[in-house]
Order: structure tokens, then sequence, then C-alpha cells
């Protein structure tokens, strides 16, 4: 090295004595040539150990890098400190920083790295101080500060700028433009396109043949110097912009301070005292030439907090795929484009297109067309079948200090909604744990086989062999690649060997035996193949699915998958069928077919190049729920060490009770439909957490049978009104379904709903009468519960409350006793309710009213009593009737098993069964093969509803043991007999015999709602002594749809002097804990406030009431009521803390039209006439701010009564901000600023605003651009009162879903309102139908009303496709029109104009041909 030192250093001397002229230009060029190849030597060594050395080498981070060289104490630390605040060691003396100190900061979106490099000095690019280890740090680097001290500036920055060039480095410089190509012959080529003042062939032949070059082309397109030929052809030169920081200008004056501002690429500063720090931002972001380019997710508003930043000689749509993620590009069809690089606001460009600064992008992949037929189910849904795969926690409001979010899968029959779950981004720093509920041992089984596969450490969802192997494991009837039967085989033999996952649990542990027999029971199947009849036979009935797949999907996928699906039987020979979804013993389809994501198995393939307009463009929702899955799996395994899967065998009802963990949230799939939404509610909500955020979450998708409309079928399968539910039950549904439903259903036949119910306030304080609140739904459960006769109707026509048994009774009534704080005394008044019975219930009553007292009585008196009264009730306790477990064992050929085997098929479920006690007579002559009456033998017969029955290990052989309870005093020993029936069909069974011949034993389980309480009940305590009950107690509590009626003890003066009623209580006061806007609330306390004392009483109710309508009445001497009205039309407390709706941009006005038809169908009742104007109100007032651009309007009562001076005026005052918008489920929005004429003049009573601000407010943001108008503003009428507070209900209600924040509406300037304000901030949406009117049926309509309009422009259907004579692509006119063969409503010129507008029109398509 020292050498190659000396050699250079002479060169030096010798190019420093040559005198510069023509004659020695020669000489000089070839001595640069040397001394370039030199330096190349020192600066990259032929030994090993050139890297940057330890404490040099630091990851790139970030958009930008930007490195601090100057000398030793300039500042270069103290600056990185103030800007970045990273410390970085400061002192006094020289070479403080031995090593590279990174920082970071944040100008403009973009991510900029700072770094602080050791001080240099002259003879750094020989490799003095370490200074070749700083330079190559400094040759990474997108921009270099230069600091340098104000004091001498120009000496160091001449001998930085030698030191950085003698390393390669070219400050604020651009490539030399010089062409250089080299060839194998032809010699040295020059070709000059400007005059040359230094360079000429020889010279460049000279300088070439230093480096051994003799054979290339130069083209010289500038004035050229030697140095810069050289650095082409070395070739390793870094072009970087500089910027000189002059620091330490604290110690100068003003006047040398405007001198070094004249210093090109120059900016003065003080680090110290972060002076002009300004401008060296700004200048720095203008070297760096950075670019900021915003995203937008489809129906979202842009997001401008986090820009993708490029560069700009790198900013083409290509470049900003890349920098998102490297796969986006494959999958890149389209870009829409808003910004000054484009001519249209959007524009679509395609991958070439150049972006400026600040455009916005939103990328369209390839996938999206794909899915124009399920544009409204892609945010919460997994597939197109009626199985709902959404984000269990989409509404769960967790506490920030929860780390252990606990979730209950009731009856998961894929894992589907774990997964969409696992996913949500709100749960990242969150420990999941996952009970998963089955009563299917198969089902468990593939659980355990999915987990295992993708939390594998050897899985990888973006190798194509990886995904592939999961997907024909979870939807594949057969494989046709024996690479996946390997695997399958390896996968299954490790968990028979007890390899399960280590996130996994099993409960009971006893049922891992079960499940290993599954598992070899699935490879004896993968082994044997085809060679199973039954399995064939299977196989081919299942073809007869496809033709019932969901109506979303398109004709031609429908028929490109019903004839690869009929090809299963004849065409598999040799294939592997998967086992998975068969039953083990019988091969029977387990699976439920809704699961799926085409609502049935089908043999789809993995298709990763699918060309949408090929001839099988069925295949397209199979690519795209691959690319769902794929998605999924890939942010699972991110969060897979935080997830924990624990799944649990068994009845779903029953594990609810005997689990001892409280669950955030439960997922009840569709249970409901099985075993009645009363049964599911009281079995959720023992296991639901008591905190308020907690949500169950219920799916129906037969609902419509039972009731006309969603608050019908709550209604009629819970036995109780909407208001009280919550005393029942003890939740609330999160949704508000009194004014139907928020989203557009996706169909109007088979609709899931996802019913979202939430913990309510309990009563605290107050003891209601249990039997006078809740006599009338206590009734109609016990109807429900005690029916002995069925009506002859299908199991899906009653949506599982054929399961409501006597049992479901006392769950119910006992779970809501404890939340009334009545227990024992709610209990004992129910007995009343048995005098309205059938007698043959009359034992089932007296069976479990005995339980539930045997149960309640012992805890009671270990809680209440002295040991010695506990002990004497236990005595007299055992000497009472007691409860046994009655059971028969009965052998198969006994059973009518083909009867049992039909009844069990029919609805790919459990039977539903009844025990029924006969006389001897009676069960001596009963045929087996007809259908039992039982209202033919009412007062002789006897319904047990809770029985429960084991089989042996299979269907065919062995035999079942029945057990049920039943009192031991029956009676029934020497007169009756038992037999099984089917509930739906009537049909005998399992006899069992007479009863004398039955075993028993005790029944030992337990009643889950056996709760001693606070205190004694009623009828077991002491009366209190007078001087011990308190001034002011309540007496009594009856709560009603409408109100709470409670009365109060208390002790208050009459000291009027007049005779007669009174009608106020004196000394009375009252305050409530809501805060405004709110109206309702759940506490209040009482203030009696006497001259002689000062009496206090707090209580809650666990349904809100009206704070503002609390009424205090005189009752009785020495007693007061109070009415508390319920707040049925006004939002409840929690719903103004809900999350706010997400506005997703601009609405499409063309599909308006669709959204608001959707609110009304064929059913019109009573209750629903409100509703139905309301609906009627809002499509108007849609219709005239589309039409007539009004955005001023008045809404008022008709009947409304008038003030005193005869004045009336409008309810409301409406100012509508433009455009119209969409949320996240794609409904329409009309954002108003919304003036409650009722509300404004109780804000003045209460002294909360004055007269002058109101009208200051009204003035600013309604009259003085309402006067702007030169037409009248239009009034909307309510026809009665009903009509008006469901209005104000609805504003209100959504005015709690907006949100604070005002960048999300900034363009609304008003916004947000005070909270003692008039004026809400809220939106009108359309209230869409349960049941919603068919489309096709809508789409009629436009078209008869467009027939009727032809020639005019409607500006409400000008974007419907549906004019007989205008191409619905180029909405030219034509002769020869040629309609879609499919539907026959639209019109085009030719078939290329059809393939143009075919994926606007394909969802259209598909609608109209389906309904």
């Amino acid at each position: 090295m020292s050498g190659v030192l000396e050699r250079i250093a002479a060169i030096e001397a010798e190019m420093a004595r040559t005198q510069r002229n023509k004659a020695t230009a020669q000489h000089l060029g070839l001595l640069k040539a040397r001394l370039a190849k030199l330096r190349r030597e020192v600066l990259t060594p032929k030994s090993g150990g050139g890297g940057p050395g330890e404490g040099f080498d630091v990851a790139k981070t970030g958009d930008a890098r930007i490195g601090f060289v100057g000398f030793p104490s300039v500042g270069k630390s103290t600056l990185l400190t103030t800007l970045a605040g990273v410390y970085s060691e400061v002192a006094a003396y020289e070479f403080t920083t031995l090593t590279t100190v990174p920082g970071c900061i944040r100008y403009k979106g973009a991510k900029i790295q700072l770094l602080d490099l050791p001080g240099i000095i002259e003879g750094a690019k020989d490799g003095k101080g370490r200074g070749r280890q700083v330079i190559a740090v400094a040759r990474t680097c997108s921009l270099i500060f230069i600091v340098l001290d104000v004091l001498k500036p120009l000496q160091h920055k001449k001998i930085i700028q030698r030191e950085l060039e003698g390393f390669g480095i070219r400050l604020n410089k651009q490539p030399p433009n010089i062409g250089f190509r080299r060839k194998e012959k032809g010699g040295v080529n020059l070709q000059t396109l400007v005059p040359q003042s230094e360079l000429d062939l020889d010279i460049v032949k000279t300088i070439l043949s230093e480096y051994r070059i003799h054979n290339a082309d130069v083209t010289l397109r500038y004035d050229a110097t030697a140095d810069d030929l050289i650095d082409i052809i070395e070739g390793n030169r870094a072009y970087i912009p500089c910027i000189y920081l002059l620091n330490k200008i604290d110690q100068i004056s003003i006047e040398e301070l405007d001198v070094i501002y004249k210093i090109p690429h120059c900016v003065p500063i003080s680090a110290h005292h972060k002076w002009n720090f300004d401008d060296l931002l700004e200048k720095m972001w203008q070297y760096l030439k950075l670019m900021r380019i915003y995203t937008k997710p489809k129906g979202q508003l842009p997001d401008y907090n986090a820009p993708v930043v490029l560069q700009s000689d790198r900013c083409t749509m290509e470049e900003f795929c890349n920098k998102l993620h490297r796969t986006i590009l494959k999958e890149f069809k389209y870009a829409l484009v808003w910004g000054s690089s484009v001519k249209h606001q959007p524009q679509k460009v395609g991958k070439d297109h150049v972006l400026n600064d600040e455009d916005v992008v939103q990328i369209v992949k390839k996938a999206a067309i794909y899915s124009q037929a399920w544009h409204s189910i892609v945010n919460d849904t997994f597939s197109c079948s009626a199985s709902v795969s959404r984000n269990v926690l989409q509404l769960f409001d967790s506490k920030p200090a929860a780390t252990n979010i606990k979730i209950l899968f009731l009856e998961c029959e894929d894992l589907q909604k774990a997964l969409e779950t696992t996913v949500s981004q709100s749960m990242n720093p969150r420990t999941l744990h996952y009970h998963i509920s089955g009563s299917c041992l198969t089902n468990i089984a593939r659980h355990v086989l999915m987990v295992k596969i993708f939390s594998s450490p050897e899985f990888d969802p973006m190798k194509n062999e990886d995904l592939e192997y999961i997907w024909e494991v979870w939807y594949g009837v057969y494989w046709s690649s024996p690479e996946i039967s390997l695997r399958f085989k390896t996968d299954v033999k490790d968990l028979m060997n007890d390899n399960l996952p280590a996130n996994v649990e099993i409960h009971p542990g006893k049922c891992l035996q079960s499940l290993k027999c599954v598992w070899k029971e699935w490879l004896l199947l993968v082994d044997s193949k085809k060679s199973d009849n039954n399995v064939e036979a299977i196989l081919h009935a299942r073809a007869g699915w496809c033709k019932g797949m969901s109506k979303g999907i398109t004709e031609e996928e429908q028929d490109f998958e019903l004839v690869r699906h009929n090809g299963i039987p004849g065409g598999c020979r040799g294939k592997f069928i998967n086992p998975t979804l068969l039953e083990t013993k019988t091969k029977r389809w387990i699976v439920h077919h809704t699961v799926s994501p085409f609502n049935s198995y089908l043999p789809l393939p993995l298709n990763n190049t699918l060309d949408p307009f090929k001839a099988a463009e069925g295949c397209a929702v199979t690519h795209y729920c691959q690319n769902v899955l794929q998605k999924q799996l890939i942010l699972y395994r991110q969060k897979m060490e935080k997830i924990k899967w624990v799944l649990h065998m068994g009845d779903p009802i029953e594990l609810c009770f005997t689990l001892t963990e409280i669950f955030d949230a439960i997922d009840c799939s569709r249970l409901s439909d099985e075993v009645g939404l009363a049964n599911v509610l009281c079995a959720a909500g023992k296991r639901l957490s008591e905190e308020a955020e907690s949500v169950i979450l219920v799916e129906t998708s037969s609902w419509s049978k039972l009731a006309p409309t969603l608050v019908c079928y709550v209604e009629e399968a819970l036995c109780a009104p909407l208001a009280m539910l919550p005393t029942v039950y003890g939740l609330r549904l999160a949704d508000p379904l009194p004014i139907g439903s928020s989203f557009r259903p996706e169909s109007s036949t088979n609709i899931t709903v996802c019913l979202t119910w939430k913990r309510t306030q309990s009563y605290k304080n107050l003891r209601p009468n249990f039997l006078a609140s809740l006599n009338p739904w206590l009734k109609r459960l016990a109807n429900r519960c005690f029916s002995p006769a069925q009506q002859q109707q299908t199991l899906e026509d009653i949506c599982g409350t054929e399961c409501y048994t006597p049992m479901t009774f006392f769950y119910i009534a006992g779970s809501a006793a404890q939340r009334m704080n009545r227990g024992f005394d709610g209990f004992r008044q129910v007995q009343e309710l048995s005098t309205e019975l059938d007698p043959c219930s009359l034992l089932a009553w007296r069976t479990f009213s005995q339980w539930v007292w045997l149960g309640m009585f012992p805890l009671i008196a270990d809680a209440h009593l002295d040991p010695e009264a506990a002990d004497r009730i236990r005595q007299h306790l055992a000497q009472v009737a007691t409860v046994l477990l009655f059971s028969a064992r009965v052998s198969f050929d006994r059973i009518e098993m083909k009867s049992f085997y039909e009844a069990k098929t029919k609805s790919m479920g459990q039977p539903k069964l009844r025990l029924i006690l006969l006389p001897h007579v009676v069960y001596g002559d009963l045929p087996m093969d007809k259908p039992l009456d039982i209202s033919q033998y009412a007062l002789v017969a006897h319904c047990i509803d809770n029985i429960l029955l084991h089989f042996n290990k299979n269907y065919t052989s062995g035999w079942v043991t029945v057990s049920f309870p039943l009192i031991a005093n029956h009676g029934l020993s020497e007169t009756h007999s038992g037999v099984i029936v089917d509930i739906q069909t009537g049909l005998p069974l399992i006899p069992l015999g007479p009863v004398r011949s039955l075993q028993t034993e005790p029944f030992t389980q337990s009643y889950p709602f056996a709760d001693p309480g606070a205190t004694l009940p009623d009828e077991l305590a002491d009366p209190p002594p007078l001087d011990s009950i308190p001034s002011m107690s309540i007496v009594d509590c009856l709560e009603t749809e409408s109100q709470y009626i409670v009365t109060v003890h208390c002790c208050y003066k009459d000291e009027r002097e007049e005779d007669g009623p009174l009608q106020f209580v004196p000394g009375l006061s009252w305050f409530m804990d809501h805060q405004p806007p709110c109206e309702s609330v759940h506490h209040i306390t009482l203030i009696m406030d006497q001259s002689f004392d000062s009496q206090t009483l707090t209580f809650a109710v666990p349904f809100p009431f009206i704070a503002e309508t609390v009424v205090a009445m005189p009752y009785k001497p020495g007693e007061i009521r109070l009415f508390l009205e319920k707040a049925i039309y006004e939002p409840w407390p929690a719903q103004f803390s809900s999350r706010p709706e997400r506005v997703c941009g601009d609405f499409l006005l063309r599909d308006l039209k669709i959204h608001l038809e959707q609110q009304f169908d064929s059913v019109r009742t009573s209750s629903l006439d409100a509703l139905h104007q309301i609906r009627l109100m809002i499509s108007r007032l849609f219709d005239l701010v589309l039409t007539d651009n009004h955005t001023f309007l008045m809404i008022a009562e008709l009947n409304a009564p008038s003030s005193e001076d005869d004045s009336s005026e409008p309810d409301w005052y409406l100012r509508i901000h433009l455009p119209i918008v969409s949320n996240k489920t794609g409904s329409p929005m009309l954002m108003l600023s919304a003036f409650d004429s009722s509300l404004a003049p109780k804000l003045v009573h209460r002294g909360e605003m004055s007269i002058q601000d109101i009208n200051a407010d009204f003035q600013r943001i309604y009259t003085d651009d309402a006067n702007k108008e030169t037409r009248s503003i239009p009034c909307f009428v309510t026809s009665s009162r009903e009509e008006s507070r469901l209005l104000r209900y609805i504003l209100r209600l959504n005015s709690t879903k907006i949100g604070k924040d005002t960048q999300e509406y900034e363009t609304i300037p008003f916004w947000p309102f005070d909270e003692n304000s008039p004026w809400l901030a809220t939106f009108l949406s359309p209230c869409y139908s349960d049941q919603p009117r068919p489309v096709s049926e809508i789409w009629s309509e436009l078209l008869l009303k467009n027939e009727g309009k032809r020639g005019k422009k409607d500006k409400q259907l000008e974007d419907i496709p549906v004019h007989q004579y205008i191409c619905a692509s180029c909405q030219h006119l034509t002769k020869k029109a040629k309609r879609c063969g499919r539907c026959k409503a639209v019109h085009y010129c030719d078939a290329a104009c059809q393939r143009k507008n075919w994926t606007k029109h394909k969802s259209i398509c598909t609608q109209v041909k389906s309904n």
C-alpha cells in the first residue's frame, strides 16, 4: 500500500510541475488515467478486509439516507441530536464520535435516515484517520450534508471536496453525457456532437490505451474533459447531491451572514440554537427530489397520513407497485389516478404511467374483475355462500389494557371465522384464545388437522404446492395428485403419534382416543382410493347439490361446475377421495354444504393463471377465494405465536353450562336455527363477560319462516318484546332492528342475518316485582316450553323453537330472577303459572320445580342461616321427594331404525325427540308405523322433553341408552309405559317399556342459576325492626313494556295550608349521570332535602329511561312513586361511545334507485306503517337532492300541537352537504347539519345556551346561505307523532356514528358541533327492508318507466343501461340492436360493445336472471 501511495504522490507532483497547454494535454490525460487506476487500487485493495469496518455498517432504512461529513468538532453530533432527538456524544475535544450514529426524522410523510459520521481529516481518501470507512458510508447516501465551521468554511470545503472526489464521489454533478461502448475490433472511433476544447482523438486514444482499450466507440455530447471521460471508463463514480451547512452562525455578524448566503448550495445554521432549520429542511427536500404518492383503498378516502415516497427519476406506476409489495405487479390490472399527472379526475392508467408529486392512486387488481357479482360481501365474508364469515371482534370495543382475549365458537363447522378474526388489524398486540366447540367428532378432527397444516413451521402459503395442499384438503372432494395424498397421510400419522401442534388443546382429554380412530379411518379411506361402492354412490348423489348453488353465482359458473361434477362417478377411477368430508362409518357427507365457498364441495383445481374472458369463466370465484385464503394464512402466520386453540367435543349448550371460563366474544353460528334463539342466548349469556364491550353473535338463515320481519322474529323466538329483553335475558341488540337494516341485503331470499348482542346494565339497589313485571312474557314462554302437541310443520318453519323444553323455561326464568335480585322469591312466584298448563305437562313442571327448589334452598340456608338451622333444613329435604334419573337400555332390533335414520337425515342434523308416557293399554296397541296423536290422550299421557340418548359405536348394531329426569313420587310405575317419538313426524321410534322396569339413580346435575343472593328471601326473612328501616328505600318496582314504576318509601312534610291531593313531593330532587347530547340514562339518584334530615337513594335499571321525563308523585302517606319512561326512541348511552361510521368515497348514482327501492317489501303490517312512511320520506329526499339540487329542507309534524301564540315551527331544519357519499357497506349517505327545534328551548331553559347564541349559530349555518336560494325551501311532513319520534331517533342514532374528528369531513366547516347544541352532525341512509323486493322486480319497474320516457333524459336513470334502442356500452342509437342473451334486458351495437360493457353489466345480469 505504501508503494501505491508513493506512486500517487509522484504522479501528482509531476502533474503539478507540468504546464497546461495544447502540447501537454495528451500527457496530462495519460497521467490522470494512471492516477485514477492507482486510486482505484487504494479504494479496493486486492486483500480482504476492505469493508466499512466495525461500527460503520448501518442498515439502510427509510425513504432516503443523509450523511453528515465534516472535520471534527464542527457540530455534526449536535445537529443530529437537535434534528432527530437521538443522543450523540458531544464534547469539547476532537474525534468524540468514533462510529456511525444513526437517527431518523419524518418530513412531509417521508422517513429519512440521518447518519452522524466520524470527523475526517486531510488525507482521508488515502486511509488516514479511518477516512476510507467514513467516505465508504458516505457513498451509500442519497444526500450529503457537509458540515463546516462558519469561521473557516472555504478552506475546509476545498479539502473535503478533494477527499470525496478522490474517493469517487462527485458532488452536485450529473453523470457525464458521454457515450462509451467497447467493441471487439475497428479501433477507436470518436464522434463529437459539439466542439471540444480539451479532448481530441489522440487524447482519447491515449487515455483508453492506459486502460488497455483499443477498440471502442466514444460519443461526446457536450464539451467534456479528460476527467469526465475517465469517470465514464471507471464506471464506479457516485453522483450525490450535497448541501454545505455553515454551522455556528451565532458567532458572526449580519454582514458576514449576507456574504455567506451567496455561496451556492449553502445553508447557514446554528445547530445549538436551532436557527434556520426550516430553510435547511426545505432545501433538503428539494435536493432529495422525493415525491409523495397517496394510496386510496376502494370505496374509502385517500390515506394522507402515510404516503408512498418515491424518487422523482423512478416514479412510474410500476415502481409504485414494487414499493408497496413485490407481488402487486403480478396482479396489476390498471390504476385510477387523481392529480396533476392526469388530464381527467380520475383517469385509468397503466404501469408505465409517470406519477407526479401528491398524486392519489387506487390500484385495481386482476382479481377484482372476478368479484363484480360479490361487491356487497367482499368486506365481511370469505365466500358467496349463506354462511357468513366475518371478523367476530368487529364490534368488540376492548379496553386498551386487555391483552388476553377469549373467543368461543359454538358448533363451529369451519375455521374461517377464526382466521378472519385473526387477521383483524385491531387485534395486533393481543393474545387470542380460540375455544372451538362441536358435537361432531369428524369436524373436530378436521379442525385439528387444519390447524396442524397451516401452523406447521414448514408451511408457506406463498408456495404454490403448500397453498394447493391446504386448498384441496379444505375444499376438494377428491385429489388427483398423489403428492397431496402423501402429505395428508404424513400429517395424519403425526397426529396419531400424539404430535399435536404446540398451540392446540383438546377437551375432554379422553376424546383424543376417539379422534385417533377417526384419523385411522381417514388413512384407510385414502389407501382404499375408490374401492368403496358406497362412497361412489354418495358422490353421484352429491352431484345434485350443484343445482342448489347460491343465486349470486353466474350461470356460466354453475354450468361449468355442473358438467365437471357430473363427471365424478365415471371419471375419477384411481383418484383419492377427501376422507375429511365423510363420516367414517356410514360414509355420509358430514360437513354442511353452506360452509363451503360455493354452497357445496366441488372438485375445484388451483387456478393460478386464470383469464376471466375465457370460456371457463366459472372458475373466477375459485380464484378469488384462493387469493383471500392465501392472504389470511399469510397474516395468520405472522401472529401465530399469540394464538391458542382449545377444541371442545360435546353439546354446545351443555358446554356453556359446564365451562368455568368467561369469554369476551361468543359466536353461535346458526345454532339458533337448530335449538332456538332463547336456548342459545340463555346458555351463551352464562359464559359471556360482564363487560359492556363483550358480544354474542347469532346467525339465522330461516328467520323469515317464523316471522315476516326480524323484529317479529326476535320477539317470537324469545317470547318477549324488545323493551323487555334486557331484563329477561340481560342482553341488548347492538343493531337497531326497529328502523330496518343499515346495510343492503345480498338477495331477497335465504337471507342470512347476523344479530349482535351486548351486555346491559343490571338492576342495582332495586328488586322488581318478578311475576307482575314478567307475567305476560313468562306465560308465552311457558306455552312454548310446555306445549304437549306439536303442529305438523317442518322443523325449518319454527326455527328451533321445538327445542324449547321445561328446562329452557326454568333456566330463563331463573337467570331473569337472578338479575332482578329475586332468586328464590322469583321462583316461588313462578309456581302460580302451573295452573295454566295442560295436564300432560304437569309432571314435567313438578319434576323441574322440585329440581330447582332442591338446588336453591340448601345454598340459601348455608349463606344466610346458622349451621344448626341449615342442618335442620337438610334433614327435612332428605325426607321430601327427590328427582331421579331414569334410564333404559334398548336394543337396536327394537328400534325403528329406518324411521330414525330418515328423521336424522331429513334436516342434516339430529332428530327432535320427545318421550311420552302412555297408559299400558294404549302402549300395548300402539302402531309403530303410524303417527301418534297426543291430543287423544291429553288427560292420561305425560310428555318429557329433556331426554338424553347415548348410542354405542355404530348405527347398525348394539343398543341405545335413554335417560331422563323424573320426580320420585310420580305415581306411574304400575300404570304407564314410555315411548320416544319424532316431534316432526309423530312416528314412534324407540319403545322403552313399563316405567317400573326402568333403572334409577340420583339426578346430580346442578341448577346453574341457584344463586343464594345477598339477602334472605322475603318469605324466610323476619321483618326488620322499625328503627333499622332506612329513611329512604324502595318498596316495589314494576316494569312494563314502556316504563318503570318505582315505589319509594321516604319521609316528607306537607306544609301546605289548603287541603286536597298533593301534586308534587316537597323537597325531592334527583340527578342523573348522563352526558350530553345523550338523553337516556341508566342511573338516578334521589335526594330528599328536608329541614330535619337529608336522604339519598341511588338505583339503576337495565333499559335506559329518558332523563327529562322523570315524574315523582305522592302515592300514599310515607311513599312516593317515580315514573321512568323507557328510551324506546332514543339511542342508548353506550351507543354514543360507539365507533364512528366511515365514509369511503363518492356514491355511484346509477345504483341509487336500487338502494332506495330495497327499503320496501310486500310485507306491510300496522306496526311498520311509521317506518314505511319514513322510508318514503328518505326516498323523496334523495330524489329531491338529485333532481333539483336542493340543499336546504325542513321537516314538520302535520298534527303537531300549536303553541300559545299559534305559531308552529318545523321540527327540523336540515342542511345537506353534497356530494352523496357511501359508507363501508356501499350504502348511500346524505351528510346533514340538522337543527332540532324541540331541543333549543330546553337548552335555553337549563341555561346551557342563550337565545342570542342559538340565533347566531342558526344564522351562520342555515339562514345566511338559505337566503341565497332563489326558490322556496321545501318542507316534508310527518303524519303522526310516532313518525316524528322515529325520524328523530334515526337522526340522533346516526349522529352517534359520526366521529368527532373533523379531518375526515374537512369539507364541512361547521362540524363538529358542541355537545350542548341544538345542531347535530348526522346523516340519512336507506333503511333497508329485512326482506327486500327482488332486484329483478325493481329492474322491471325501471324498464317500464324508462320505456315511457324514451327520448328524454332522466337524471335518475341515465346511467342505467336499459333503453331499448340505445347501446348500453357506447350510448349510440342503433336500429340493429342485439339483446343480451341471458337477461334479454339490454341492447348492444355489436359483440365488441357487449364485451366492453360486460364487467359492468355482469352483476346486474346475474341478479335479473336468477330472480
